[in-house]
């Protein structure tokens, strides 16, 4: 069957025998049941009565995905209950000044805003605040020094200002 084996531990047997059926999913499957003459059965052993077909049934194993709180926008997944595979996109929205900085899922960054799924994640985005350059107006320029040319919103930055001869502030 695809998505896991099924080996029984007597090809051979005799009536009344006990047989045992140990199925093994593949990676990202689980059993959900062990099926024998088309009928799935409780547990992994039946009686032998006579000539018999086993199988399972294998099915993907759901996945969960959170996002946590954070600070300085909004985020939201396209899904939550998930298989491996499948593929997440992560949408941000900054509040006003900031950008975003990164997406980490699993505590791993990722590159753009989609991810394949390979278990249960936890997306975690970080905003930063935006950066603007601060200019002096090209008439200005020998009366006004700035601390810094580029600022961050909420950093200070000192203007400071010598008229020219003869003129006040």
């Amino acid at each position: 069957p695809a998505s896991g084996t099924v080996p029984v531990d007597k090809h051979k047997a005799r009536y009344a025998d006990t047989a045992k059926v140990t199925a093994t999913p593949d990676e990202h499957y689980q059993l959900e049941s062990v099926v024998v003459d088309g009928v799935a059965i409780d547990g992994n052993t039946f009686t032998v009565t006579g000539d018999h077909t086993v199988s399972a049934v294998f099915v993907p194993i759901r996945y969960t995905g959170t996002v946590e709180d954070t600070d300085n926008g909004d985020v939201s997944i396209d899904k939550s209950d998930v298989t491996a595979g499948e593929k997440v996109t992560v949408t941000v929205t900054p509040d006003d000044h900031y950008e975003l900085d990164k997406i980490l899922v699993n505590g791993v960054e990722i590159s753009g805003n989609t991810f394949i799924v390979t278990g249960d994640f936890t997306i975690v985005v970080i905003f930063a605040p935006v950066e603007y350059t601060i200019t002096v107006d090209a008439g200005s320029v020998e009366y006004v020094v700035l601390s810094k040319t580029k600022a961050r919103y909420g950093e200070t930055v000192t203007v400071t200002v010598t008229p020219p001869s003869g003129f006040e502030l």
